[in-house]
């Protein structure tokens, strides 16, 4: 499953689920075998998540027939989601007849499919989709299309839809399917709760339980020859910032420096300061802002900025579709910084956090950045508690990093390299005061 496929699953999640008062949610993931992953760790409701799949080696909890077929009664699912499947289906719109079918009225389809990328069977890869194929969905199916969206991220580009079941309906191409007996869902298996999933903890920027690393102060220590917030506002008092954006607010206090328009993005602020009238805060994810801005659901108020802070969710792959919804957006001469560049010891560095200091594995970034974007300027300053960058020299119309998004992703996930002594040691690094701008 690659990393955008799932961002784009918390993304209908986040914006479009609303849980059953009376019972857990069901959820049905069509052609979600584990095979090469699923949407179980999006989840944080109470839920009851079933598999549906044409391979039976994957162990599913319900069936699928060769022609597409799912061996479950009409109407028994509240939201039934669908991910990388339907470009290896003989016939999509048959296959996505039947997740409307066994749909409740209320309830939702979630459709990820890709617009491009490479060959890929299993055992077929038969489509690439459009926009124009999901409308046809809807108005075969009489549901209804909520949001549709391409998504830049290459290779695969994915088409993401939302459809709503508004009225019950006969939607199954009016194939024998319709007479048949089918059966209704499956006792649930065991499994713990979903929001004790790692993914949603970080995520959702849940507390976690202290351990041995909490308090040890070599796993804890911090270094640099200034606070980062004293360079933030000698920055923003030289370039006298007009238009400011902060991802990950939490208590406040550095958005309050910006001397012009702030805007903060943060899904679970915990301010301690009052803001100044110029600020304006977001409590939603940075995903979920951008594209509701690239949709048309709210105002721009980033476009043009001209100095950006990334201090948000501490996994490299988060801060990375930062710094590309942020890129489009900046003046020519537009300063982005990143924060938890330098982790100061290895266990800080780590994707699940075990530290009170955590970085986690932001430090991939920069050398992504270097590796894919030589054109910038990237100045790396020894700021405490754990490290800036500085980046310069944007390029509001480059899509290299857009385009390599999910196999750049992949191979630093499946490297799962610790942090190397040059990163722990801030080679390279300069003091702040020495930043020419």
């Amino acid at each position: 499953m690659h990393d955008s496929s799932l961002t784009n699953m918390r993304l209908c999640v986040d914006r479009f689920l609303e849980p059953p008062e009376t019972h857990p949610l069901n959820i049905l993931d069509v052609g979600g075998g584990d095979f090469n992953g699923n949407y179980r760790s999006v989840f944080a409701c109470p839920a009851n998540y079933f598999t549906a799949d044409l391979d039976p080696s994957l162990d599913p909890d319900v069936a699928v027939r060769a022609d597409g077929t799912i061996n479950l009664a009409s109407e028994c699912v509240d939201l039934t989601l669908s991910g990388q499947m339907l470009e290896h289906c003989e016939d999509p719109v048959y296959t996505f007849s039947e997740m409307a079918r066994v749909t409740a009225v209320g309830g939702h389809i979630f459709l990820i499919a890709p617009s491009a990328g490479p060959y890929h069977a299993y055992p077929l890869d038969c489509y690439r989709f459009y926009e124009d194929s999901y409308r046809v969905f809807a108005k075969r199916t009489g549901l209804r299309l909520v949001s549709l969206f391409k998504d830049d991220k290459g290779p695969w580009n994915d088409l993401v839809g939302v459809f709503a079941k508004d009225v019950s309906r006969r939607v199954n191409l009016a194939r024998s399917a319709t007479q048949e007996w089918f059966p209704p869902l499956p006792p649930p298996r065991s499994s713990p709760p979903f929001s004790d999933n790692p993914d949603i903890s970080q995520r959702l920027q849940i507390s976690v339980e202290e351990g041995p690393l909490w308090s040890d102060p070599d796993a804890n220590a911090t270094r640099g020859a200034e606070n980062y917030r004293d360079v933030l506002q000698r920055l923003h008092q030289m370039r006298q910032t007009r238009r400011y954006v902060e991802i990950g607010v939490r208590h406040g206090l550095s958005l309050t420096l910006a001397p012009g328009r702030a805007v903060g993005i943060d899904p679970m602020p915990e301010l301690t300061v009052e803001l100044p009238a110029s600020a304006s805060l977001h409590v939603c994810s940075s995903d979920r802002y951008f594209r509701e801005v690239d949709e048309g659901e709210r105002p721009d108020e980033v476009d043009d900025f001209d100095m950006a802070f990334i201090d948000g969710m501490h996994l490299f792959e988060f801060a990375l579709r930062d710094f590309i919804n942020l890129e489009k957006r900046s003046r020519p001469d537009a300063l982005i910084l990143i924060d938890d560049i330098f982790p100061c010891a290895v266990e800080q560095a780590a994707r699940k956090r075990t530290t009170r200091v955590w970085t986690g594995d932001v430090w991939k970034l920069i050398d992504i950045l270097r590796d894919y974007r030589p054109d910038l300027d990237i100045a790396l300053l020894d700021t405490a508690p754990t490290g800036l960058a500085a980046i310069r020299r944007l390029d509001r119309t480059n899509r290299v990093l857009s385009q390599r998004y999910n196999p750049i992703v992949r191979q630093r996930i499946e490297a799962d390299a610790p942090p190397p002594p040059a990163v722990l040691n801030r080679e390279g690094s300069i003091t702040p005061s020495s930043l020419v701008l």
